[in-house]
């Protein structure tokens, strides 16, 4: 938790693979962040493919509105982590 507490805005980025544990212990840190009535409406999804992500990146900066539903969403996983 002292990495949510500890926060700080990142600009640049190094070009190298997160681990696994680390993202599920940020996802785990995540859904216990509070929502209206305790709703969470939230979903997560973990790109770990950096041809996809490349993809996902040129279509968000391409339009400022939604051209990510064009997207082929088979191609996204979640890496054997349940969907909750």
């Amino acid at each position: 938790m002292s990495i949510i507490n500890n926060r700080y805005s990142t600009r640049k980025f190094n070009d190298r693979e997160v681990e696994g544990e680390k993202i599920k212990s940020i996802l785990e840190a995540a859904m216990t962040a509070p929502s209206s009535k305790n709703k969470k409406p939230w979903e997560f999804i973990v790109v770990d493919n950096k041809k996809l992500l490349i993809e996902l990146s040129s279509k968000h900066k391409d339009s400022k509105e939604n051209k990510m539903r064009n997207i082929d969403k088979s191609k996204i996983h979640y890496n054997g982590w349940e969907k909750v």
